[in-house]
């Protein structure tokens, strides 16, 4: 049942939660673009620079990891089930009709999120059509691999003289 829970789902779920469930918890006033742009804290940089994080960076950082353990899962051999396509497919619709269509979720980070969505749910589809496909180089390897011939003579017997072979 792990196999079918998305890494990505849950990064795009933990982001319509803040965002659907943010003005429950917060002021009357609370905007989740604001949360997500507003600096949560400052990391200062060797250049002397003060580098701004702010939730979505952290958001799209979770995300990509999140892509690296959905491709390493697709890449696993044995590929993917159905029924896990489907729900990759299903947070995609699911994020891009959310960017599009609700207030709270047209932001840059939850764009990148769908993104990765899409990317997961393409690998699902072409992974398992790539895996199938003959590598062409191994066909050019076994093209220009040496064959072992047997030295002259070496499976004759000692005399030269033909062995009688008895039909019944």
């Amino acid at each position: 049942m792990h196999r079918l829970i998305s890494s990505i789902g849950l990064v795009m779920a933990s982001y319509a939660g803040f965002a659907l469930l943010g003005p429950v918890f917060g002021p009357a006033d609370f905007r989740m673009a604001a949360f997500l742009t507003e600096p949560a804290w400052t990391v200062p940089l060797p250049s002397g620079d003060a580098w701004p994080v702010d939730f979505s960076a952290l958001f799209v950082l979770v995300g990509l990891t999140a892509l690296a353990f959905e491709t390493l899962k697709t890449a696993r051999a044995g590929g993917r089930t159905l029924g896990y396509r489907l729900l990759a497919f299903l947070w995609l619709a699911g994020g891009a009709a959310l960017f599009l269509t609700v207030g709270g979720f047209g932001t840059s980070a939850f764009l990148l999120l769908t993104a990765m969505a899409a990317f997961d749910a393409a690998s699902g589809l072409l992974a398992p059509l790539l895996s199938s496909r003959p590598d062409a180089d191994e066909f050019a390897e076994e093209a220009e691999a040496p064959r072992l011939q047997a030295p002259p003579g070496a499976g004759r017997q000692a005399t030269d003289t033909p062995v009688a072979r008895g039909d019944g």
